[in-house]
């Protein structure tokens, strides 16, 4: 990252919790789809002082949509690896419908 700092990360329990919301709970998926920050928010988590916050990151841009709950669920394994690491500014292509 440009200016230093370290990407956001999340611990385990809070990316289940999301993986569990995004693939079994549809007013999640569309709380997460228009305000990633505040789905994230209802489920626990809360951002480490100077670190960018997991919510903008994750948060999709116009035009996007989120990737069926059948393929998350899919790319769980896989979905848990990135979002406990340190992650940038994007969001993961796992969570992105494909078009």
């Amino acid at each position: 990252m440009a200016n230093g700092k370290k990407g956001p990360k999340m611990d385990q329990k809070t990316v289940k919790r999301l993986l569990d919301g995004l693939t079994k709970d549809d007013a999640f998926r569309a709380k997460f789809e228009s305000d990633a920050a505040g789905a994230l928010e209802s489920i626990g988590y809360t951002p480490v002082e100077g670190e960018a916050l997991a919510g903008q990151c994750l948060q999709l841009q116009s035009g996007e949509s989120l990737a069926t709950a059948e393929s998350i669920e899919a790319d769980r394994a896989k979905l848990e690896s990135s979002l406990v690491a340190v992650f940038h500014f994007d969001c993961p292509a796992a969570l992105k419908a494909t078009r």
